[in-house]
C-alpha cells in the first residue's frame, strides 16, 4: 500500500470541490456496488493503486457521485517493482 503525498491529497480535495455536491459514503453504496466499509478502504488504502477521492467532514467520510464514477472507471495504476 503506497501512501499518498500531500499533493495527491490536495488534488483529490480540489476534484471533490469541483464535483459539487458531496454525499456520505453510505448514500453511494448502490452506485459503488460496495458497502461503506469497503468504500472507506478505497479512500484510505486504494484499490489496484487507485484511491477513491474522499474527505472526512463532521466526523463522517464523504465523496461525490462523480468521484465514485471516476474510481470505478480508472485503470490500475502502474506500480514500479522494487529494485
Amino acid at each position: 500500500m503506497a501512501k499518498r503525498s500531500r499533493i495527491e491529497i490536495g488534488r483529490a480535495i480540489l476534484r471533490l470541490a469541483a464535483d459539487g455536491e458531496l454525499r456520505p459514503l453510505a448514500e453511494l453504496t448502490a452506485e459503488a456496488g460496495a458497502p461503506p466499509v469497503v468504500m472507506l478502504r478505497w479512500v484510505i488504502e486504494g484499490r489496484r493503486g487507485v484511491h477513491l477521492d474522499g474527505v472526512k467532514r463532521r466526523g463522517e467520510w464523504w465523496t461525490s457521485r462523480a468521484a465514485v464514477a471516476r474510481f470505478l472507471k480508472a485503470p490500475p495504476a502502474r506500480v514500479e517493482a522494487p529494485a
